[in-house]
């Protein structure tokens, strides 16, 4: 009898730790399926991410959406004010890249968000509670968007990788870009 309870408990908790996750055993790590610390599974990415209908929210106003970007090789950018492509160096607010990982100014702020829904609103709240200082591709998939915040305060861009150097040099992302109207 003692084997049963504990098959029934087993099975409990399998059956919570799912649900938590809608079903996808990749996400059953804690609460909301955030697990923070591991690498994302899915690797090389090779399609557009699902696009995100979160609306700008009270106090922004979208200067740009939806613009797919490629960086060829490390000496060019993400100039994120123009949505362009822009030689290293060249961009007052960018997004560069090295062989693994994003780099953003010093003076900005980032979020790394833990579902594919991010606002410029969720973005600032991300910021505020969870800051990031790397962006690492490892920790990066195309269902998890990640922003940036410029110094002033006033622009916001929502990025999603697209594909990093697994499969080629190239990195390729999409951007929105938002500023406040208030």
């Amino acid at each position: 009898m003692p084997t049963v309870t504990v098959a029934v408990l087993v099975a409990g908790a399998a059956a919570y730790r799912l649900s938590d996750s809608n079903g996808d055993p990749s996400k059953a790590n804690g609460p909301g399926g955030r697990d923070r610390g591991s690498a994302p599974s899915s690797r090389p990415h090779s399609s557009l991410p699902s696009k995100s209908t979160a609306s700008p929210g009270a106090g922004y106003r979208q200067v740009y959406a939806e613009t797919e970007l490629t960086s060829p090789d490390p000496s060019y950018e993400f100039d994120l004010r123009n949505g362009t492509v822009a030689p290293e160096s060249t961009a007052a607010w960018y997004l560069a890249r090295t062989a693994d990982a994003f780099e953003f100014p010093d003076d900005s702020d980032a979020y790394i968000a833990y579902d594919d829904t991010l606002s410029p609103g969720g973005c600032e709240e991300g910021i505020d509670s969870e800051p990031v200082t790397t962006l690492k591709f490892d920790d990066l998939e195309e269902w998890r968007p990640f922003c940036i915040r410029s110094a002033n305060g006033k622009d916001i861009a929502i990025v999603h990788l697209i594909d990093a150097p697994t499969t080629s040099e190239s990195v390729t992302v999409s951007v929105r870009h938002y500023r406040r109207t208030d």
